[in-house]
């Protein structure tokens, strides 16, 4: 009798259970999206961008209105800080926070907004990217890359949504995927500065959508560029003691002052940094050194490296790479590892800072060569955020990504909040370089380890052949427990019919880059690591490991896909990116086996028409946003038209 009773009880109570109704038979049943009277740009901008996927999903228009004229009677999704939203505190919530609640009758998503213009870069955008995460947990929608044909909104005949209600929380401080355009370059490879902005605009849509946005106290740059200037005649004490004896900026350095290495354990500059900070300390607290390696061979930074090996012979070892003007750039690593130095200098620098105020947050930096975990079991504390900027680009091995795990999980375990601040996203430039397993193994190994915020530098924009490793990326930044099979099984499914046969072209392109790689000897003499050279590199070398045999299977491949049965016309136009992507590169692999024909002695004639033809070709893509066309340029300059303009390219 019990048992039936309780079965019931739990029969009425599933009856009981209201839901909002939102479309029903393939009708949209809700009447419009309520914002306040005078909306913040970012709450415009999710009322519109509500409107217009559910637009796609259904076929019905959803107004967007003011509560003012709302219709009694009706159901609606009330936007923002509107006034039937204030229950829900969105003012008090924290950056980019939000809440969803679901109504029988209405659907109310808020969040903490800022009242800056759109895109700007640090504005909160609480009650946008709630939006984001309704369309996507509810309408299952995705966003491949950028501009319509990369949107993925499912048909909608039926949505009913049970009640209740959830926060939306960001899953990092602050995330960055950058993407911009260079200044230094204005629109050069552009056809238009039109074209150039509708650009950056599209991709900058898709990047919000996967929630990148930034917070500005954790992208702080080098704290002491200007110190040198302004402090080298009256506490030159403050910069390091070379071992040629003298406070002064390191040979290679030049007349470059932004480069100055500072003495971090000299007190009078830890006060002065804090008094400068002290001006507005509401700040976070930079403690970036500038942009090179650490130098100081003064005793007391050597004894606060607490280094099994002596400070003499340090100092001696140092002075003999200093003195012998070989690879003069690295002497300073002869020192071995200055983390402790680097640590005690922060754990000094916060407790004076507690004294002014106790809440505030530190930005430190892992480099060079205080990259090494410190050693003696140092304790930092998770208001302290160090920028790790590892030592690994493309091609990636096995051995670096161990080295990128020990390294991060060593400083994870001193307490202290950790950036992802990669460059190896600079890889593969016009080449499909699918690194999107490696790059998930260190990203979730982070992510589980302290992970604060990222920052990766950069967005090459090649959506043609780097589809898949962008879309791993950009699907971690909000989705970071996602597995990798699922993410990758997502993407090829965005292909309709001929999902198998875009599988086996990026299993292929992975096999090529990632197992394969470039044959013995092709990158001798070539430094690969670091910054942007890769891109630079793949110019030089893409056309060894891409030969006529690899390029006829790649096209062979993308051509079954296009002929899969009942493939429709959305997925033949991703299909075709593909093509497009293959043949931009085969067109640029040319321009580089005609530049080595100039480089020993062909007319220039030749390198000119085949660089033609390769412009003419840009020209065609440009209107679908998936190349960024200035980042082309640039590599364009520095790997040909530069050595070409300055008569240089016959000693390359």
């Amino acid at each position: 009798m019990k048992k039936f009773v309780f079965s019931f009880l739990l029969l009425l109570s599933c009856f009981a259970v209201s839901a909002a109704t939102v479309v029903k038979g393939g009708k949209m049943l809700f009447h419009g999206i309520v914002t306040p009277d005078k909306p913040v740009p970012t709450v415009a901008f999710a009322a519109r961008e509500l409107a217009y996927h559910f637009k796609r999903a259904t076929g019905a228009k959803l107004p967007i209105i003011t509560e003012a004229q709302r219709k009694a009677g009706e159901q609606y999704f009330f936007l923002g800080n509107c006034k039937t939203n204030a229950v829900l505190n969105p003012d008090k919530m924290a950056w980019q926070h939000g809440i969803i609640k679901i109504n029988k009758n209405s659907i109310q998503i808020a969040g903490f907004d800022g009242d800056k213009r759109m895109f700007y870069d640090t504005n909160s955008n609480g009650t946008l990217f709630a939006v984001y995460e309704f369309l996507e947990k509810y309408l299952h929608v995705r966003w491949i890359w950028p501009g319509k044909d990369g949107e993925v909104i499912p048909r909608c005949r039926t949505l009913v949504i049970k009640n209740g209600s959830f926060v939306v929380r960001p899953t990092l401080l602050s995330s960055d995927f950058r993407s911009n355009p260079d200044r230094r370059q204005g629109i050069k490879g552009w056809s238009s500065l039109k074209a150039q902005a509708r650009y950056f605009s599209t991709e900058r849509i898709w990047l919000y959508r996967h929630r990148f946005v930034r917070d500005r106290r954790f992208m702080g740059g080098h704290a002491f560029s200007n110190y040198y200037k302004t402090y080298s005649k009256t506490h030159p004490e403050f910069f390091s003691l070379l071992p040629n004896g003298k406070r002064t900026l390191s040979p290679y350095k030049g007349t470059k002052t932004h480069y100055a290495s500072t003495c971090v354990t000299n007190e009078t500059f830890i006060k002065t940094v804090i008094a400068n900070w002290a001006k507005n300390p509401s700040q976070l607290l930079n403690l970036n050194e500038n942009d090179t390696a650490g130098e100081c061979v003064c005793d007391n930074c050597l004894t606060a490296d607490r280094s099994p090996i002596p400070n003499a012979k340090r100092r001696a070892a140092a002075k003999k790479a200093f003195d012998s003007g070989k690879n003069v750039k690295l002497w300073a690593y002869a020192l071995g590892s200055l983390s402790n130095r680097y640590c005690q200098f922060i754990i000094t620098a916060q407790k004076e800072a507690d004294k002014i105020n106790p809440d505030h947050l530190i930005s430190g930096l892992i480099y060079a060569n205080y990259s090494e975990p410190p050693t003696g079991n140092v304790k930092l504390n998770r208001r302290i955020h160090l920028r790790f900027c590892p030592p690994v680009m493309y091609p990636f091995t096995k051995e670096k990504i161990a080295d990128y795990k020990r390294i991060w999980g060593g400083w994870a375990k001193t307490g202290a909040s950790l950036q992802f601040r990669p460059n190896f996203t600079w890889s593969g430039h016009y080449f499909p370089v699918q690194y999107h397993k490696e790059f998930y193994d260190m990203y979730t190994f982070a992510y589980k380890n302290n992970m604060s915020s990222s920052d990766m530098d950069r967005l090459t924009g090649q959506y043609m052949v780097q589809g898949l490793v962008n879309y791993v990326i950009v699907s971690l930044n909000h989705r970071p427990d996602a597995p990798l099979a699922q993410l990758e099984d997502e993407f090829y499914s965005f292909f309709g019919a001929a999902k198998e046969q875009v599988k086996k072209y990026f299993e292929y392109v992975t096999e090529i880059t990632m197992v394969k790689g470039f044959p013995e000897g092709t990158l001798a003499g070539n430094d690969i690591e670091g910054g942007m050279k890769p891109a630079r590199y793949m110019i030089y070398a893409g056309d060894t490991m891409f030969t006529p045999e690899v390029m006829a299977r790649c096209y062979q491949l993308v051509d079954d896909a296009t002929k899969a049965p009942g493939l429709d016309k959305l997925s033949a136009r991703r299909v075709n990116m593909l093509h497009l992507g293959l043949k931009q590169m085969e067109l640029a692999m040319k321009v580089q086996k005609v530049y080595r024909k100039c480089q020993a002695g062909a007319p220039l004639s030749e390198f000119d028409k085949a660089y033609a033809e390769l412009q003419e070709f840009r020209k065609e893509i440009e209107p679908t946003f998936l190349t960024d066309m200035g980042r082309l340029y640039y590599y364009d300059n520095l790997a040909w038209l530069k050595p070409i303009r300055e008569k240089t390219y016959r000693k390359k």
